[in-house]
């Protein structure tokens, strides 16, 4: 183990020029395999369970997913009053819960994550749009939670917490996957790794300036890093 923890600090410093005290992580479709298709499926019949109209339900079901990485809530409230607003997600939560169940890990994040908890002087953080009683349940089922200083949600957007907590975003590295978080990542100068996915077809290569880095998933990171 202790010659893999130098492998990653070797590798990683390659990469950017010091070791992070901080491994910032999305969620969905960054250590989990992506989840828009069923997601997607529940917020257009969260709507619909409200009341919606078929068609405005498909036109919100297609906004909700071209601003993947906004906290539910938020894209939630910004077309529905907020009787409906709330009804909404509270349908969309129950949806989601089963899905949960059945979700994996992204191929090498667990053993990724293993490795970098021997770093004693690197912090492990979950930055994400979604909703933190569901992450939490997936990491405490995964036997993974322990692995995470602190989860940021939902509560706030990403900027908001980039902006609120210094540790975050100053020696600090995000693995991420969608235009929304590179953007952000691009607001504070952080550097961020991309898993790619469908969500990160849609980052501007010509805007990217924090990504030092595009990953198939974290095999193959694993791999570079015990080539290092």
């Amino acid at each position: 183990m202790i010659s893999n923890i130098c492998s990653f600090q070797a590798y990683i410093n390659r990469l950017l020029g010091f070791v992070p005290k901080s491994l910032v992580f999305d969620f969905d479709g960054t250590i989990t395999f992506n989840s828009d298709f069923l997601k997607k499926q529940n917020i257009k019949k969260a709507a619909l369970m409200s009341g919606v109209e078929q068609s405005d339900a498909c036109r919100f079901a297609d906004f909700f997913f071209q601003n993947s990485g906004l906290g539910r809530e938020v894209k939630i409230q910004s077309h529905f009053p907020p009787e409906k607003a709330k009804e909404i997600i509270t349908n969309y939560n129950r949806l989601n819960r089963d899905m949960w169940r059945d979700l994996e890990f992204v191929d090498g994040f667990a053993e990724f994550a293993e490795l970098m908890k021997e770093l004693n002087e690197t912090e492990l953080y979950i930055l994400s749009g979604g909703k933190q009683s569901e992450i939490c349940a997936f990491l405490e089922a995964q036997k993974i939670l322990p692995y995470f200083t602190k989860i940021f949600s939902d509560d706030m957007t990403k900027a908001e917490h980039f902006e609120k907590n210094k540790f975050l975003r100053e020696n600090a590295l995000f693995f991420c996957d969608s235009k929304y978080d590179v953007t952000t990542a691009n607001l504070f100068d952080v550097p961020c790794i991309v898993v790619l996915s469908e969500v990160s077809r849609n980052i501007n290569k010509n805007d990217n300036s924090c990504v030092i880095k595009y990953i198939k998933d974290f095999r193959q990171l694993l791999t570079e890093i015990h080539s290092a």
